[in-house]
């Protein structure tokens, strides 16, 4: 099996920008308390002052009205009372936008592009999109003489997205070559038929349980197959009727790979898909094989 831990390692730090220098002794002169009491949280936004000052010392690149700054450091990191052991924060630009926007580039549909469809609580009009390039380490301490924006707040709905989006690039899961290989065609074509798509919307994941290793031409891989909806909608026939169309077809589609044998396919409500299952299976990721920038993907979550 191929591994994709070099790769996203090496994309990893591609992506990050460490602008500044390590931490020096004067920031044991300052509190890191200060944090905290300025309301520094994962999901704030930088207000233009700060901006303006981190570009002048060239942490940031020149400003521009249409874009902002996001941190996407987890709060306990964020305030965290050793700026040794967490020297910097991580923050992504984000650009605003009024055009409407694509659905082939929201809830993570694609791993380099996002966006965000009415991101604001202080103003649900507005929408944004990031790129996931577009992240920047910023030395911790600078946050201490500074708040963060006062009239734009992010949705939390908002935060979890991007953040969601951003730790998806590095734990997609990894298939063997094998399976990968034998399932990719069927997949992918009906990853792009409306008579599973549509249905799809019901689901929110696709977990498989097969072996991890390659194996030969002469043997099969064994696949249980679990659907998960919100449980909410689980209850609710018309809606469960729609989910379970869709992993019959997901499961008519892998049935007809050759050398992959289903034993199994069920469809859960979330409350009953459980720990167990979450270590014995893997997310089904459609943008792992086939998705390239610009094309909608199969599973289109709610």
């Amino acid at each position: 099996m191929t591994s994709f831990i070099p790769m996203c390692i090496r994309k990893f730090f591609s992506g990050w920008r460490p602008t500044n220098t390590p931490p020096s002794l004067g920031e044991s002169n300052i509190d890191s308390s200060a944090l905290s009491s300025n309301r520094w949280l994962q999901g704030k936004i930088l207000d233009k002052q700060f901006v303006s000052y981190l570009a002048h010392i060239g942490s940031l690149p020149s400003p521009n009205e249409n874009e902002i700054w996001i941190v996407v450091s987890q709060s306990c990191d964020l305030l965290n009372h050793s700026f040794e052991n967490e020297p910097f924060a991580e923050v992504i630009k984000a650009t605003l936008i009024d055009t409407e926007t694509s659905k082939q580039l929201l809830f993570n549909k694609n791993p380099r592009i996002l966006e965000c469809e009415a991101a604001f609580e202080s103003d649900p009009s507005q929408s944004t999109k990031l790129s996931i390039h577009d992240r920047v380490l910023l030395k911790r301490s600078l946050f201490a003489d500074h708040e963060p924006a006062s009239d734009l707040e992010l949705k939390q709905e908002t935060i979890r997205n991007i953040t969601r989006w951003i730790s998806n690039r590095y734990i997609r899961p990894a298939f063997p070559d094998a399976f990968n290989m034998r399932a990719k065609k069927e997949l992918d074509n009906i990853g792009k038929k409306s008579s599973f798509r549509t249905p799809a919307r019901q689901l929110t994941g696709i977990w498989i349980n097969t072996e991890d290793q390659e194996i030969d031409d002469n043997q099969e891989y064994t696949v249980e197959i679990i659907a998960t909806m919100k449980s909410d909608d689980f209850a609710d026939n018309e809606l469960n009727k729609e989910a379970v169309k869709a992993l019959n077809k997901f499961e008519g589609a892998l049935s007809k790979c050759y050398g992959i044998e289903i034993k199994d396919s069920i469809l859960l409500p979330e409350s009953k898909f459980s720990i167990e299952d979450f270590h014995n299976s893997k997310h089904w990721d459609f943008d792992y094989l086939s998705i390239s920038d610009g094309e909608p993907a199969p599973l289109d979550q709610k």
